[in-house]
């Protein structure tokens, strides 16, 4: 003899059919019991009508086995639900599964455009500029929240106007821009002994033979301008 059809889990208004395969030669009707009715109850036919959230023991006969009265999911929520980043960066979305405490807390993530991907966590990557909706959805696909992610380029975006220079020792020279900076930005030299920047204005000053690189930051983004600092031609 043996007791079939087991579900995994049952939720507050489900029915379901137990299988339930008797001796050979018995002679009386298998009897079924539910040690926590208010749970789940189970008919002298063998059905289980789930009532609330909790455990009981179903026995027919000598044969027992546990039956899960789960809770259901009532609701997802994603966070946030927009979120503006450049090509090539991440971000973790959130997914939260309404109770807390339901029993199903899977969710599926889905994106439904080639400017970003999503993974299995909810971390976004962005590829391309575009606009893409990020949706998750609970297991039991009955819930599901989106969050609108917009792929851009740095708004910080600037260029000189130029890409390499020659200044004279002992002379300066003030970049161009072809795509300006929105705020003001930070300046290096890669050589400062042979080419100085000023921190404020960017004026870039030769001071002896040699290359150096001039570097403009601006958050994430960079421009760049190499300098040859050559001698003072000579006149008679």
């Amino acid at each position: 003899m043996s007791l079939e059809n087991i579900p995994l889990v049952l939720y507050p208004g489900d029915s379901w059919q137990l299988l339930y395969e008797e001796p050979a030669g018995a002679t009386q009707p298998p009897k079924w019991t539910s040690s926590n009715p208010n749970v789940c109850r189970v008919s002298q036919a063998g059905v289980l009508m789930a009532h609330a959230s909790g455990k009981t023991r179903i026995t027919v006969n000598s044969i027992s086995h546990t039956i899960y009265v789960g809770i259901h999911v009532t609701g997802m929520r994603i966070t946030p639900t927009s979120h503006n980043m450049p090509p090539g960066a991440q971000f973790q979305l959130s997914a939260e599964v309404t109770p807390a405490n339901a029993t199903d807390q899977g969710v599926t993530w889905s994106c439904d455009s080639p400017c970003c991907t999503v993974s299995h966590l909810g971390t976004v990557a962005a590829i391309s500029v575009g606009e893409a909706h990020i949706t998750a959805q609970s297991d039991d696909q009955h819930f599901k929240s989106t969050a609108t992610i917009t792929v851009e380029l740095p708004k910080s975006l600037m260029s000189f106007a130029v890409s390499s220079v020659k200044v004279h020792v002992g002379k300066t020279y003030e970049p161009q821009w072809s795509v300006a900076p929105v705020s003001p930005v930070s300046w290096s030299s890669s050589n400062p002994s042979v080419a100085s920047v000023d921190s404020r204005s960017g004026l870039i000053k030769g001071l002896s033979m040699g290359q150096a690189t001039i570097k403009a930051t601006l958050e994430s983004s960079v421009a760049t301008i190499a300098v040859a600092v050559a001698p003072v031609p000579f006149r008679r």
